[in-house]
């Protein structure tokens, strides 16, 4: 069954109905039918099975023939691929649906827009696609059911966009980066296997980020895992810029005060717009009971960024009952609503529909102290962050290498925008930080239902 219908934009040498034969062309005389044809090759190649091209070969066909291919054949994607035409200082890719797309042709074009732009080293949130009436993306013509995009990969008129459109290494990774937000919306990528299902044997290998920069946090979720094990870059800590953009924006540093003490810090993050998930121990652990709790988004050392505000709480009203009941490790997980401290820039993590390979890369990010224990006059720090591999799993727990200190409990255990667990407390294997192996509660589809339902 053909699922995926990828179309190489232009070719032949003759113009059919609204379709060019070459499209745009480079100074140095790249024709765009050439560039897109690579890429759609590359795309369906990583594909595999189940994806089908609109052309083989140097042919033209009009929109309408494109677009009926997928028609036709029932698919769930189709995908345009163009290079673009514009001033020479315009760089980057673009996405295109049509004006009457359903939800989910948007949210594919923001998938592929993502993609590209992490490839092209650009870490912001990804630009909204544009929406145009172009026949070839027409729900009409492609049918109702069907998720469709259009994409300028980068443009032919920019020097450095045309040398990298001339580069077939450079159209070989374009080409993985849309199979991959392909796979990715459509759920059954080689990096994800769903509930029940044996972790995929497949690591999705990226080049190792030269620096840290702070736009480029997501990336290190798929590096390697000799990059996080510096702990000198660990020890250092988020640097200030990193705090205005997700995923750093979405971890709060939670200050926390009760009957029993008089202020304690944990770690929370954003999983809806006025939704922070975090360890039921930072509300009740023994007999010591959390009443306050300050939060504090996105929350820099060196300048605060975002407001943070005040919260009276009970703590039988937001951990859950298993925790309440017995302390029990596997349910150590609390939600806490904050009506009018909206999620900073609206992002925030995503609950997990999968579940990583242990060969791929996982990130903890939270607030600790390496300084004093937590009194008024101790430093004020900020996130710091680690990752590495899962080392065990069960139903309900993962366990990892990865670094903490007092004040990460609470802290999101996340793959790419999905926060997978909750960091709840170390395992001691020796006397060294570099010995502590964490354990995070895993977030099943039984505990999603409970946080959604908070």
């Amino acid at each position: 069954m053909t699922r995926i219908i990828i179309d190489a934009g232009h070719g032949g040498t003759r113009r059919i109905g609204n379709s060019s034969a070459y499209g745009g062309q480079a100074p140095g005389g790249l024709l765009e039918k050439d560039v897109t044809l690579d890429i759609a090759r590359a795309v369906v190649g990583r594909l595999g099975g189940g994806a089908a091209l609109t052309r083989a070969a140097d042919g033209n066909l009009s929109l309408g023939a494109r677009a009926a291919m997928a028609a036709r054949s029932g698919a769930e994607v189709f995908v345009s691929i163009h290079a673009n035409s514009g001033p020479p200082e315009s760089t980057g890719a673009e996405t295109w649906v049509h004006p009457e797309a359903a939800p989910g042709s948007r949210a594919l074009a923001k998938g592929v827009q993502q993609s590209l732009d992490r490839l092209a080293g650009r870490y912001g949130g990804a630009a909204e696609p544009h929406a145009g009436q172009m026949a070839v993306l027409s729900p009409a013509a492609v049918g109702r059911r069907t998720d469709a995009c259009l994409v300028e990969v980068d443009y032919l008129s920019n020097p450095r966009g045309a040398a990298r459109l001339g580069d077939p290494r450079q159209r070989a990774a374009i080409g993985a980066a849309i199979a991959d937000a392909i796979q990715a919306h459509l759920g059954n990528g080689a990096r994800h296997a769903t509930y029940g299902d044996r972790p995929s044997p497949d690591p999705y290998i990226v080049p190792d980020p030269s620096s840290y920069t702070g736009r480029g946090l997501m990336e290190f979720v798929r590096a390697w895992a000799g990059y996080f094990s510096r702990w000198a870059r660990w020890r250092a800590g988020v640097p200030h810029d990193a705090y205005h953009y997700f995923p750093h924006s979405a971890i709060c540093e939670l200050e926390l005060s009760g009957p029993t003490f008089a202020r304690g810090f944990g770690t929370g993050f954003y999983i809806g717009p006025n939704k922070i998930l975090t360890c039921g121990h930072n509300f009740k652990s023994g007999g010591d009971t959390t009443t306050q709790v300050i939060v504090r988004p996105g929350k820099s050392p060196v300048q605060s960024i975002w407001p943070s505000q005040t919260f009276a709480v009970n703590w039988r009203d937001v951990v859950h009952p298993r925790w309440a009941a017995s302390e029990d490790d596997d349910w150590d997980m609390a939600v806490l609503n904050v009506p009018g401290l909206a999620a900073p820039n609206g992002e925030y993590f995503s609950l997990p529909n999968a579940t990583p390979a242990q060969t791929e890369q996982i990130v903890v990010c939270g607030y600790g102290k390496f300084q004093g224990d937590g009194s008024a006059n101790d430093p004020d720090e900020g996130q710091y962050l680690d990752g590495g591999n899962i080392s065990h799993a069960t139903f309900e727990q993962y366990h990892f290498p990865i670094q903490s200190i007092p004040g990460h409990s609470g802290s999101p255990v996340f793959w790419n925008d999905m926060a997978i667990a909750i960091l709840t407390g170390p395992r001691i294997l020796g006397r060294r930080l570099s010995d502590h192996e964490n354990r995070g509660v895993r977030l099943t589809p039984e505990k999603n239902d409970w946080i959604l339902s908070r």
